[in-house]
């Protein structure tokens, strides 16, 4: 069982290893990519059971509730929840053919803290962000450096990030900021 457990565990924990793509995170407004990995996820670990493949089981059980932790951490869900007078969880993560309605990629979904440039944000200097993110529609922030969901239907490259989006840069291997 610990064993079991442990396999588990490091199967959540090496999600992080992939900050390459939205999917995996919920970021990027990319929640049509991370619901599919839910949805696949799950059918490959009951095809991994199916064929009495505990390992591989375990490991796509392991990865997938990483998924669901940063759909919560990385989306501006808990907000939403809290205005509305409620906390409840998103009941449809994972649903097969279950749409996640959220802000499309033209939606401003982030304001900049009053009278502060981008360096300002990215130092934190603006303490209280609370007011800066538009809680009407779901979001989710997008980070410099992973994919992007949308692409320019011209020339299919990836669109720069809007700046009326959360935007977050990695600062150091343990250290994140958002600029708003």
């Amino acid at each position: 069982m610990d064993s079991a457990r442990k396999d588990f565990e490091n199967a959540n924990i090496a999600v992080d290893d992939d900050q390459d793509h939205s999917a995996l995170h919920f970021d990027g407004e990319n929640f049509d990519g991370g619901q599919a990995r839910l949805v696949q996820q799950k059918k490959l670990a009951y095809q991994a059971i199916l064929a009495n493949d505990g390992a591989s089981a375990r490991q796509l059980l392991g990865g997938a509730p990483h998924t669901v932790q940063d759909f919560y951490a990385h989306t501006n869900w808990v907000e939403q929840q809290a205005a509305a007078g409620t906390l409840d969880i998103n009941l449809i993560l994972g649903v097969e053919g279950a749409e996640i309605i959220h802000a499309d990629f033209s939606t401003v979904t982030c304001t900049d803290c009053v009278g502060l440039d981008d360096q300002a944000n990215l130092l934190k200097l603006c303490k209280d962000c609370s007011d800066n993110v538009q809680v009407g529609q779901l979001t989710s922030g997008y980070y410099y450096g992973e994919d992007s969901p949308f692409a320019d239907p011209v020339t299919g490259s990836s669109v720069s990030i809007p700046s009326a989006k959360i935007r977050a840069v990695t600062l150091g291997s343990n250290f994140t900021a958002r600029i708003f």
